[in-house]
């Protein structure tokens, strides 16, 4: 039979366990939550928060101490952010890498913004992420191939972008993987021909929700911003130097015309013909 020294001993032991693996637990969450928020400053610092249209109760204390969450366009789920949704809220500048670290994320909806750059390919990393809405902003390069990984996506907003690349290429669209009851619209980027099937144009046999597709070294859905105003500019110089030509021209054949006429009058006064004197 056990002495009552033993008991006690082996009580304190497993009390000193608890507090051991409390402590552990702590620390780890604290460790998660420390992660979250310094994913979502600098998200809040790529992305000029203060011109955000509304940026309330950003940066003030942790996202997700209260329920629901005092930050705009946060949701957390059991102390997890879970959901970031900023639409047509001013956002412009690049998205972070950081963003990989919202781990328990489903839901990233940025629509109608100015964000640009490349699309991060840590968020392939986010087993959970269910929803991405990127459309409508001036992303650029490449989907990444990490995607491929999102096996819980339900739908996916790249519309009106400057995304390129080769759609096949990335397993997460091709047609072994693609899930019908997915909602994808991936319309006006520059992803290169040949489209895969499923997204094809209608004559092709698809649904038309990658169109247009440009052939490798084309300028891509009618070229950027940037190339329209240097072909606007160089328009413009063209049209400069033909009018200065014709205005140069011009004017040297109405000299000529006033020359021929002050010529045929003095031969008219004098009754002379001057080609005589030539």
């Amino acid at each position: 039979m056990a002495s009552p020294r033993m008991v006690c001993g082996a009580v304190r032991l497993l009390l000193a366990t608890l507090a051991a693996f409390a402590l552990a637990a702590s620390a780890t969450a604290g460790s998660i939550e420390q992660a979250e928020l310094d994913a979502l400053e600098m998200f809040f610092s790529f992305t000029k928060g203060d011109k955000w249209v509304n940026a309330e109760g950003w940066l003030d204390g942790m996202p997700c101490d209260n329920d629901p969450s005092s930050w705009y366009g946060v949701q957390c789920t059991q102390g997890r952010v879970s959901s970031l949704v900023l639409m047509q809220n001013n956002l412009e500048g690049y998205l972070p890498d950081a963003l990989g670290d919202l781990a328990a994320l489903t839901e990233l909806k940025l629509s109608v913004n100015h964000l640009h750059g490349p699309l991060p390919s840590t968020l392939g990393d986010i087993e959970g992420l269910e929803d991405i809405w990127f459309n409508d902003n001036d992303l650029t390069e490449e989907i990444p191939q990490s995607f491929e990984n999102l096996k819980n996506l339900k739908s996916l907003m790249l519309m009106n972008n400057e995304l390129s690349g080769q759609l096949s290429d990335n397993a997460l669209f091709n047609d072994d993987t693609h899930n019908a009851e997915q909602q994808i619209e991936m319309r006006g980027n520059q992803f290169e021909c040949p489209l895969p099937e499923w997204c094809a144009a209608p004559s092709d046999g698809g649904n038309g929700m990658c169109e247009p597709c440009v052939n490798d070294g084309d300028s891509g859905g009618g070229g950027s911003t940037t190339d329209w105003v240097l072909w606007g500019v160089a328009i413009l110089v063209a049209l400069v130097v033909i009018g200065a030509i014709v205005a140069v021209g011009a004017l040297f054949v109405g000299r000529r015309i006033q020359q021929a006429r002050q010529r045929q009058q003095i031969e008219n006064e004098l009754d002379v013909d001057l080609t005589e004197f030539e």
